[in-house]
């Protein structure tokens, strides 16, 4: 679609100005005239608003060897999508992901495939894709589309996972099919593996992140309790994890049935760095 902008003058208009318009003096030997500037078209740039956000994370910063991991991929502002294929990468050292079971797509979407290949030596890849059976989904907000579970190994020390590739298809205008546009804003789920079950402090949200026997409480964990703000011990999903795997109740940091200024107040009174070693 071409827009095209004008000023348009009616003949009465412009004869009332050159009835009164001043007479015109002669430009100076050095004045150039300077072409009108180019209206940039929307076929000539890319509206930032069209552009799918994809990201992974880690539901919790730190396991214990032998414990249960999962990790989130999530889209945000994206319309009339219907299917999505991702890659990621991993380290078989640390961590057991399998082909079967280790996938669930959630809110809405279904897996048409899911599998795991070995690209070099510990190193694998997982590939899923995933659609929107029979319509489309659209939203502005942060969705998560899969889970990805998996176990911690026996070996210690910090692992990632790193969202390779992020391809995402639906309805382009005025009505086709077609792939759109996509950032991975975050490629790395960063995961620390311990001999132990660590200890988190109650005002350390998002557990972590964590660095070695450390984790930090910052402004990361203020803002999961700012989206819980006002939310209360009768709402029905009061203990749902949901924003950053966390729920309400837990962002009720001095436990009064109620998320308010008062645990924002506390949480960052208690900004710094914890351990995480039992006793």
């Amino acid at each position: 679609m071409t827009l095209v902008f004008g000023l348009v003058l009616t003949s009465g208009a412009l004869s009332f100005a050159e009835e009164f318009a001043p007479e015109e003096e002669a430009p100076d030997a050095w004045e150039v005239a300077v072409p009108a500037a180019e209206v940039l078209l929307p076929s000539d740039a890319t509206d930032a608003t069209e552009v799918v956000y994809v990201k992974i994370k880690a539901a919790e910063g730190a396991v214990a060897a032998n414990r249960p991991v999962s990790l989130f991929v999530s889209l945000a502002n994206f319309t009339d999508i219907n299917l999505v294929v991702v890659e990621f990468t991993f380290d078989a050292d640390y961590l057991n992901i399998a082909a079967f079971g280790a996938c669930t797509a959630l809110n809405g979407l279904m897996i048409l495939q899911a599998e795991i290949s070995e690209i070099q030596g510990s190193m694998y890849k997982g590939k899923v894709t995933l659609a929107v059976p029979g319509s489309f989904k659209s939203s502005e907000d942060e969705v998560d589309i899969m889970r990805i579970d998996g176990v911690a190994k026996g070996k210690i020390g910090k692992t990632v996972v790193t969202l390779t590739v992020a391809e995402v298809y639906g309805k382009l205008p005025p009505n086709d099919s077609g792939e759109k546009d996509s950032q991975i804003t975050a490629p790395v789920a960063e995961i620390g593996i311990v001999g132990w079950t660590p200890v988190f402090s109650k005002y350390d949200l998002n557990k972590g992140p964590i660095d070695g026997f450390n984790s930090v409480v910052d402004s990361a964990d203020l803002a999961i309790a700012v989206y819980f703000y006002q939310m209360r011990s009768t709402n029905a999903n009061w203990e749902t994890p949901s924003y950053s795997n966390v729920s309400a109740k837990q962002a009720d940091v001095n436990g009064s049935g109620v998320v308010n200024l008062a645990d924002l107040i506390e949480i960052m009174a208690n900004y710094g760095v914890y351990s995480t070693s039992p006793g």
